[in-house]
């Protein structure tokens, strides 16, 4: 894939799972998400010139060469993906309530992203900006762990700005303990967190936006983005409270499962495009409120090449 050097460079970190959901009673659609490289699709498609990277463990089954294509398809380079032949893809099914909630079941014992840094030698991009989250922390052993974070420090003193967003999910974790101590790690590093009100509260007991806030400067994390429900999205910097948007809800909300994703899209695509934070944050919610009007983390491309044609993004 060619690679646009005059470009800023995101580099995603994470798992991309095969996705299955019903279209009918007996009948079921296959694509392919994970919560990291749905938020690199979703820049890429707001800001086609940005070069995206997906770092991950990929298998030589079918559906990671499936997988792969999908990647090239969103103008997504795979070519650092560490090839694991002896595992494979991972797989989840997406059930949906009538309010747009979403349950999974999951298969990814065996999946080849597990394993991405269990070899001491990968070759990880360069990169302005790298994104990782709680869930490519949950899927690693704790050596595996170690080395993303220090791998990322290495990034982060060649200049990358690293992004974290907590996405806490209960099962991955050995107890809250354990979460709270690698979660804690993470943000210690980060340059830019994109913490949610509801995983803050479930990770560290934190219920206001104000815990937030005084925990992120406590971890010296520069700048941030709090996503608080019904309270609306607040931007930080420095410790500091610096922007509010009031919450705006979807004028239907078909599937909530990529919201998140596609609004930390949004957000960083637009901050490499050197909008504000308050600009960046009004980008991410516009994207957040069209992907959950639809099923699937990943929307179609139609819809969002609509959604393009009708409002201004900033160029590189």
């Amino acid at each position: 894939m060619l690679v646009d050097k005059s470009a800023p460079t995101l580099v995603a970190v994470g798992e991309c799972m095969a996705e299955l959901s019903f279209i009918a009673e007996n009948n079921l659609s296959l694509s392919f998400a994970g919560d990291t490289y749905n938020a690199l699709v979703y820049a890429k498609r707001c800001c086609s010139e940005l070069n995206a990277v997906f770092f991950t463990g990929i298998g030589q089954d079918a559906l990671s060469q499936r997988m792969q294509q999908h990647w090239k398809d969103e103008g997504v380079d795979g070519t650092s993906a560490v090839q694991i032949s002896q595992h494979n893809a991972g797989i989840y099914l997406i059930q949906n309530d009538q309010s747009g909630e979403r349950y999974f079941d999951y298969w990814r014992e065996n999946s080849a992203a597990r394993h991405m840094f269990t070899n001491p030698n990968i070759v990880f991009p360069n990169a302005n900006m790298v994104i990782f989250s709680g869930i490519s922390m949950g899927i690693l052993p704790d050596d595996d762990k170690a080395r993303l974070l220090c791998t990322l420090e290495e990034k982060q003193q060649q200049g990358a700005q690293i992004v974290f967003d907590p996405n806490y999910r209960a099962a991955m974790w050995n107890g809250l303990k354990e979460a709270q101590y690698w979660m804690n790690k993470a943000y210690e590093l980060c340059d830019l967190a994109l913490p949610g009100i509801d995983d803050h509260l479930a990770i560290f007991n934190h219920s206001t936006v104000d815990d937030i806030v005084n925990y992120l400067g406590e971890k010296g994390v520069e700048e941030a983005v709090i996503k608080a429900g019904k309270q609306g999205v607040y931007g930080v910097f420095n410790g500091t409270l610096a922007c509010h948007s009031e919450f705006k809800p979807a004028p239907i909300q078909v599937d909530s499962t990529a919201a998140g994703d596609a609004f930390a899209g949004g957000y960083l695509s637009a901050r490499l495009c050197n909008q504000s934070q308050a600009e960046s944050i009004e980008q991410a919610e516009d994207v957040a409120r069209l992907v959950v009007q639809h099923k699937g983390a990943i929307i179609a491309k139609s819809v969002f090449e609509h959604y393009n044609s009708t409002v201004t993004h900033t160029n590189l």
